[in-house]
């Protein structure tokens, strides 16, 4: 009996160092712990079990048998998974669905907003748009962010800015700090510009693909700084599609439009209905929760910039921020407790 093992151990680390030196073009590694042969020649059931080199790159990497050097180098590749195949072309005239995913019941995991973290947009050396007047679009997210803050603190909520003076904040950081604070939802304020100056309208965004040109040049424009490398871009995507969050934000953007026109038209009621949409901003990518970006105004509308550099219609613009903000908490969990 004794023999018979033996021998099957002996045939076991041959059969490992013949499909070792196979694959490497070299011979295997001396193994001299007898706890890390038991894992070779478990490793090596596996590899007669499963055959090919396959197995065998799987069994070396996890042991950690990689071979060395710069020949070594190009051989390693057998180690890298090969790459799914491209996704099948939809057929002309399909609608291309972006998630698959099955949207979660919210009874199931009843949510709660409790932290908002807003983010200003641009400021530093990025002033965003301006009106043919001076006023720009940088002064005017700050002032709005934070009376946004102290109407959701006043009402029970919590706060958080990703800036609270005028410095350059990359967009990737932006996110970073809104995952940082663990904060609820991530509402990005901006100030559009139309090249009509009589445009004068109110849209919201959550991320997501577009086809519509004019958007894809929007977004461009926001996203000038952006520091997303190539290397980052697969997680970019499974963002963009990413199934609740993404049905969240898009709630949520639903939520801040209608609080917006609703309150906007009382006293502008050239303001026109942009709606809700999805586009890839830079700034929504990084966070880790349901995300949008309000375009709140027009600075390319010099009647609508005069209103924008009024303290007063600021005001009146976070009001209508924090009505859609608290609609969908309220919406989100009928049983959140707030101030009013």
């Amino acid at each position: 009996m004794d023999n018979a093992r033996a021998l099957r151990r002996r045939l076991l680390r041959e059969a490992f160092e013949d499909n070792y030196a196979t694959v490497f073009g070299v011979p295997a590694p001396a193994i001299a712990r007898r706890r890390r042969w038991r894992r070779v020649r478990r490793a090596s059931l596996w590899i007669a079990a499963l055959g090919g080199a396959a197995a065998l790159s799987f069994a070396v990497a996890s042991l950690g048998l990689l071979p060395s050097g710069p020949a070594a180098a190009e051989r390693a590749v057998v180690l890298v998974a090969a790459p799914p195949p491209p996704p099948a072309r939809a057929a002309p005239g399909v609608a291309f669905e972006a998630s698959s995913a099955t949207p979660l019941d919210r009874s199931v995991l009843p949510f709660s907003v409790r932290r908002v973290v807003i983010d200003a947009g641009h400021g530093g050396e990025h002033s965003g748009t301006a009106s043919a007047a001076g006023v720009e679009e940088k002064t005017i997210t700050l002032d709005l962010a934070e009376r946004l803050a102290r109407l959701l603190v006043a009402d029970g909520f919590e706060a958080a800015l990703t800036r609270t003076d005028d410095r350059t904040i990359s967009l990737a950081d932006r996110g970073k700090l809104a995952n940082a604070a663990r904060g609820d939802i991530f509402v990005s304020i901006h100030v559009n510009w139309f090249s009509e100056p009589g445009v004068r309208a109110v849209e919201t965004f959550y991320l997501g693909p577009t086809q519509d040109e004019g958007l894809q040049r929007l977004a461009a424009r926001e996203n000038l700084g952006s520091e997303l490398s190539l290397g980052e871009f697969r997680e970019a995507l499974e963002r963009v599609y990413a199934g609740v969050r993404r049905e969240e934000s898009r709630r949520l953007a639903g939520a801040v439009q209608h609080g917006l026109l609703k309150s906007l038209r009382a006293i502008n009621p050239w303001v026109e209905d942009r709606g809700v949409k999805s586009a890839p901003f830079g700034v929504l990518i990084g966070t880790d929760m349901p995300a949008i970006l309000a375009e709140i105004g027009c600075l390319s509308n010099e009647e609508e910039a005069q209103l924008l550099a009024s303290p007063a219609y600021r005001e009146y613009l976070a009001e209508a921020l924090f009505e859609g903000i608290r609609s969908y908490a309220l919406e989100l969990n009928p049983n959140l407790t707030l101030g009013s």
